[in-house]
């Protein structure tokens, strides 16, 4: 059974819950999740598990919650440290979840690309996997239908591949602070207005 509709479908973890809060939606203490308005786009945030439970995860949000537009990212901690670690897993997910979202349901998706990480626990393997999905999911976007990629690693990596430090709850931990999120809304926005035309 389905809830009420909203425009947009959030379905990540702990950056994505930071950025639900960020937005100011409202936890919703009866099902966990966030929901509200911001800037006129109704929002709701589902929190997902970890791989590789993370597709299943998705598939209870979306048979629970209705949506035009369903946004979907990895954690940054679901990248692996060494070169070629879990990136195949990942591309194998994406094609799952677009299976769901746009295939099976017929709603639009857009896919936030991997986070970089602080400078601490930016190892050449990691970022050597953050440009390869990042590749190939600009490369899946490109051939396939009511799909896109909102560039968050663009708007918020140094030129030596790391977190900006700016953008950093600290130098220790790679989840985001509000610069953040500031720096990175606009930008999901104008993609969600885009998407509905």
């Amino acid at each position: 059974m389905q809830h009420g509709g909203t425009t947009l479908l959030m379905l990540g973890r702990s950056v994505s819950e930071g950025w639900a809060e960020y937005m100011g939606l409202e936890w919703q203490g009866n099902d966990g999740t966030y929901l509200g308005d911001y800037e006129g786009i109704s929002i709701r945030y589902f929190h997902l598990d970890v791989p590789p439970r993370i597709v299943d995860t998705a598939k209870t949000a979306l048979d629970a919650y209705d949506s035009q537009i369903v946004f979907f990212k990895f954690c940054f901690e679901d990248f692996g440290a060494n070169e070629g670690e879990g990136v195949r897993e990942k591309e194998e997910y994406i094609q799952q979840v677009y299976d769901e979202v746009v295939s099976k349901r017929h709603r639009k998706l857009i896919i936030g690309n991997a986070l970089p990480q602080v400078e601490l626990y930016g190892t050449d393997g990691l970022k050597s996997n953050h440009r390869a999905y990042n590749e190939w999911l600009e490369q899946f976007a490109s051939t396939h239908a009511n799909v896109r990629v909102l560039d968050l690693y663009d708007l918020l990596v140094d030129s030596n591949g790391n977190l900006k430090p700016e953008y950093a709850a600290s130098p220790e931990d790679s989840h985001v602070n509000n610069a953040a999120y500031e720096r990175i809304t606009p930008e999901l926005m104008r993609a969600v207005r885009e998407m509905l035309g």
